[in-house]
């Protein structure tokens, strides 16, 4: 897979917004033509999101208010998802002008590492316990206490919905530390069998056990087990202010900026905290 057509992947799977999970009176598509989205009954920044974005830039303002009204219409507050395949070439600025923010704590970088290079150095401590990934739902309350951002455990038990069902099949990898009886960090592997790719999405450690090494071997054990299954590249949508130093430590390369703004709170510095989970 040639670099744009990797920089596109990444962007169209983004949060999950090209999931096949859709469940009145949980999440139902947002249904507006030129734009990937979703309304969830949570009040949820993650749930409530658009994603990749193929508008004209003679259209794109027309369907930014649609999008607005369709969620102000639920009373829903959302994100919107800009990777560098996103349309038009503008669409930030003029997300801004319609009165979204750009959430800089929240911005990731898209990067990737093929699967075939040197595997990251595990904590021999770490013991890693892997299950299928329609387990998910079951460790939501460890999610909201690990990966933080304000996410409630009933936002991610809908949102392991919509990881179990994007791709062609996935594991969840639970990790245990120092003798503990719970898992103290998770970590999920999503494989697309015709692309050769998996993503390693979402991973996340309690925040007391981190600087371990425990994301690290995560890391290790699903590339581990991506090559056993014949992936050729892993790709991850790693957040700036958290995991991205790290998977450039792993070997992870970045190769695009995907912007996340919010809409639908009238305090701007409420809404920096809230999606930064420090408030």
């Amino acid at each position: 897979m040639n670099t744009s057509s990797l920089k596109a992947f990444i962007d169209m799977t983004c949060n999950e917004t090209n999931s096949r999970f859709s469940e009145p009176g949980e999440i139902e598509p947002l249904g507006i033509e030129g734009v990937t989205g979703r309304i969830s009954s949570i009040d949820s920044f993650a749930l409530n999101c658009v994603g990749h974005s193929t508008l004209t830039e003679e259209a794109a303002e027309e369907t930014i208010k649609k999008v607005i009204n369709r969620y102000a219409e639920r009373s829903k507050n959302f994100t919107w998802i800009v990777g560098p395949s996103s349309s038009p070439i503008n669409l930030g600025d003029m997300l801004e002008k319609s009165g979204l923010i750009k959430v800089d704590p929240n911005c990731m970088a898209g990067m990737y590492m093929p699967v075939s290079g040197p595997l990251p150095e595990a904590n021999e401590e770490v013991i890693i316990e892997k299950k299928g990934i329609s387990k998910l739902h079951e460790y939501a309350a460890l999610a909201a206490s690990a990966y933080g951002f304000g996410e409630s455990p009933d936002a991610h038990y809908i949102r392991s919905k919509l990881i179990a069902n994007s791709g062609d099949h996935g594991d969840l990898y639970l990790a245990f530390y120092g003798g503990s009886d719970e898992p103290v960090a998770y970590g999920v592997s999503v494989y697309y069998k015709k692309e050769r790719i998996v993503i390693l999405q979402g991973s996340a450690t309690i925040r007391k056990f981190r600087g371990k090494g425990i994301y690290t071997s995560l890391v290790a054990a699903r590339m581990k087990d991506a090559k056993l299954m014949g992936m050729e590249t892993a790709v991850i949508q790693a957040i700036k202010s958290t995991s991205m130093s790290i998977c450039q430590k792993i070997g992870f390369q970045k190769i695009s900026d995907i912007d996340l703004y919010a809409y639908g709170l009238a305090n701007e510095e409420h809404l920096r905290r809230v999606m930064s989970g420090s408030g």
